[in-house]
């Protein structure tokens, strides 16, 4: 007769991973130091930015959505459009001088905490319009996503507030 399989609820399979893998982790963390490799959070990391980058798109199409339902007729068209564009080009524009998220480059020096404050706005922002335009529930898990986003880029943040 066999004996039904039991399975280990998720959250106790995180949990045995993350026993395992923090001791694991701790000392890759003290060879790194011990060759003198300087550790960094994900801020820089490419699949990161590739995130940030969705990020950005999908705040840009909130403060659009937002837009749309400020007016109606003729106008809505306009800011539909204008609204996005405006902090598009208030995005690109400020830019702190070799942010290595960016080019590099900057239209307008901008320092780093300013720049940080410029981008919660976006980012935020974003989802504070998503919430004001009626999709409030998108607009939390929006606002989780940034917020574990920020946690990951923490390097990134301090990078900012430094320059």
């Amino acid at each position: 007769m066999r004996r039904p399989r039991t399975r280990l609820p998720p959250v106790a399979v995180l949990a045995l991973a993350a026993g395992l893998l923090t001791p694991l982790a701790r000392v890759g963390r003290r060879l790194a130091e011990a060759d003198g490799v300087r550790l960094h959070g994900y801020g820089f990391h490419a699949s990161t930015l590739a995130v940030r980058f969705v990020l950005e798109l999908l705040a840009l199409v909130c403060f659009g959505i937002w837009a749309w339902g400020l007016t109606s007729g003729a106008l809505r068209y306009v800011l539909v459009i204008a609204v996005p564009l405006l902090v598009a080009l208030l995005w690109g524009v400020f830019a702190t001088p070799d942010d290595a998220s960016r080019s590099g480059d900057a239209v307008v020096v901008t320092p780093g905490p300013l720049r940080l404050l410029l981008e919660l706005a976006v980012f935020f922002g974003g989802a504070a319009a998503l919430y004001a335009a009626g999709s409030q529930v998108p607009a939390l898990v929006l606002t989780g996503v940034l917020v574990v986003y920020h946690l990951l880029a923490w390097d990134r943040v301090v990078w900012l507030l430094r320059h």
